[in-house]
């Protein structure tokens, strides 16, 4: 069985940005470029089900993380999340053999502004054990499929990538890169 401490490992594989044409063609679209950045930490660790192992189908690993980030188009924000690894298929890694390491990740997070305005924010991409205490992920989010929004964020669309690097007993930092559509 593992535990919080001894499930290391690497988020990995990125996916393609839908929105993000360049600067111009942002502006053209009504969207606007997303670069953020924050620091996290592992505040809760669950099997789905309890006590499930590698290989099981279904086993879950949920994470649960908070922090704080910066972005250049909300200005300081709260977040929560919640990143699923699917314990149960594994994948191949960066193309190559079966890898008895790596599986398909979610991240659902709700990001909170200063004035109340809130987000939330899917994501998708492949968990792999690094065999130390520190983690990453990358992955791709997206905004407005399956998510809300409210205040400027309400009907907002956009989609972008995330990395995060996490050492499991002291926290991490993430950033984020993307595009978003305000519709007011």
């Amino acid at each position: 069985m593992m535990s919080k401490i001894r499930l290391p490992m690497w988020f990995g594989a990125g996916m393609f940005v839908l929105f993000c044409h360049g600067g111009p063609a942002l502006a053209e679209q009504g969207l606007l470029d997303v670069k953020g950045s924050g620091t996290v930490g592992i505040t809760d660790f669950a099997l789905v089900p309890p006590g499930c192992n590698v290989g099981d189908n279904p086993c879950e690993a949920n994470f649960t993380l908070t922090g704080k980030g910066f972005a250049d188009f909300t200005g300081p924000y709260n977040l929560s999340a919640i990143e699923h690894v699917n314990l149960g298929f594994v994948m191949p890694l960066f193309g190559q053999g079966p890898s008895p390491l790596c599986f398909t990740a979610g991240l659902d997070t709700n990001e909170t502004t200063a004035n109340g305005d809130t987000l939330e924010i899917i994501g998708a991409g492949s968990a792999c054990f690094n065999g130390s205490d520190s983690t990453a992920y990358t992955g791709s989010w997206a905004i407005g499929v399956g998510s809300t929004g409210t205040g400027k964020f309400a009907n907002a669309l956009g989609t972008g990538n995330t990395v995060l690097v996490v050492d499991l007993t002291n926290g991490g930092i993430f950033t984020d890169t993307g595009a978003i559509q305000l519709k007011h």
